[in-house]
């Protein structure tokens, strides 16, 4: 897609300021994207063969973060998702299971390039609607996948959460560490949380720290109560 701002040849000082909650894209010159849409098709590129249709570099933008941020560009993590139903809900080693799922979950995480983004619009999205329905969207759709494996699995294993724990919350809070060690990882790739030979990650440590935790054990315990239970005396 090659921007076309006309307001760059007739700069005012208004013009000059970033634009409000986006000041990160400020560096989307029609030049740069003109110059990457050439070397991307292999042809010169005029940037006035779509003038009509980015007047301003405001609507290039627009349109650059609503098909990044686009949902179906999470279609692997829902196809993960979908996957993992015999490993978490039928496979006899339910521990191996869930460091497989999370360590496959983690690794396509890395490598989705609308993963990196959704870290710059989340920061964002506060002050867009634009990028905020497309991040929200995009959450929803791969929440509703995960959601209804967790459901599936302790169904089928005759399990259930403890009292006061939603599968929602779950959900939420699963999406939210993975993100969390994806970040992590990105930030600094050199600490090791992530190990390819055996398949296995800081991730799904954490995910089974929360299946011990949300998982009712047959006690009929909160979490509330369970973690008071660890410093109280016993009767």
């Amino acid at each position: 897609m090659v921007a076309q701002f006309e307001a760059e040849d007739r700069t005012t000082d208004e013009d000059a300021q970033p634009e409000a909650g986006r000041p990160f894209f400020k560096w989307l010159s029609r030049t740069l994207v003109t110059e990457e849409v050439s070397r991307q098709l292999g042809t010169k590129t005029s940037d006035g063969s779509l003038r009509d249709r980015w007047y301003e570099q405001a609507d290039y933008i627009e349109d650059l973060l609503s098909y990044a941020l686009w949902s179906r560009h999470w279609s692997l993590h829902v196809s993960n998702a979908q996957e993992s139903k015999e490993l978490l809900a039928s496979d006899p080693d339910f521990v191996r299971g869930i460091h497989l799922v999370a360590y496959k979950d983690l690794c396509i995480l890395l490598e989705n390039p609308a993963y990196r983004l959704s870290l710059i619009a989340a920061a964002i999205a506060e002050h867009d609607a634009t990028v905020k329905q497309a991040v929200g969207e995009s959450y929803r759709v791969v929440s509703k996948s995960w959601q209804r494996l967790y459901e599936t699995t302790l169904a089928e294993r005759g399990l259930k959460l403890r009292p006061g724990v939603t599968f929602a919350e779950l959900t939420h809070i699963l999406t939210a560490l993975a993100e969390g060690v994806g970040m992590r990882m990105l930030s600094d790739p050199n600490i090791e949380v992530i190990d390819h030979e055996r398949q296995e990650s800081l991730l799904g440590k954490a995910a089974l720290a929360i299946a011990a935790a949300f998982i009712d054990a047959g006690d009929g315990k909160s979490l509330e109560e369970l973690v008071a239970g660890l410093v109280q005396p016993p009767e």
